[in-house]
């Protein structure tokens, strides 16, 4: 007779799997699932089209009198959703001469500095009069994305004189 010992490793000796074939296979399917989610993901988030903040647009002012020049170009910003405050009364151009036939920028307003899209390039240039005797101003650039809640203050810039406009 045998003993109960023998019995017991006889018993376990026919149960060598570690877990049953539907176990597994359910295994399988649910690390498939989670790294095929994992690299859609990753994949979503790669194929957004800019970035989800306000560009980076500088303007910088040269010599010339109510000048402000792109100097480099910036593929996610477009003119139009760059919105010009001036601190007096003004008119600008966007790459072109400004004077009273411009579009106007009355003071502490926001306006768009392009009416269509028009990608923010190098060498790009918005020129400004005011209206009146040449004088002090501050021009201050937003960044006004429909997308986002709000708008981004890029930059602001004073002049120490802005030229009238004729």
């Amino acid at each position: 007779m045998k003993s109960l010992e023998d019995k017991h490793r006889l018993d376990m000796s026919s149960h060598d799997d570690a877990v049953s074939p539907i176990v597994g296979t359910m295994l399988l399917v649910a690390i498939t699932v989670v790294l095929g989610a994992a690299i859609w993901i990753i994949v979503a988030n790669l194929s957004k089209d800019g970035p989800s903040s306000a560009p980076n647009v500088l303007l910088v002012q040269d010599e010339r009198q109510g000048h402000l020049t792109s100097p480099t170009t910036n593929v996610y910003a477009d003119w139009s959703h760059i919105r010009l405050i001036s601190s007096a009364d003004a008119h600008f151009a966007l790459n072109g001469v400004a004077s009273l036939s411009s579009r106007a920028l009355p003071a502490d307003q926001a306006v768009a500095a392009s009416l269509g899209y028009d990608r923010v390039d190098a060498s790009d240039y918005l020129d400004f009069c005011v209206v009146g005797v040449s004088g002090p101003a501050t021009v201050k650039t937003v960044y006004d994305d429909p997308s986002q809640r709000e708008n981004a203050l890029l930059q602001e810039v004073p002049f120490a004189a802005v030229r009238p406009c004729l």
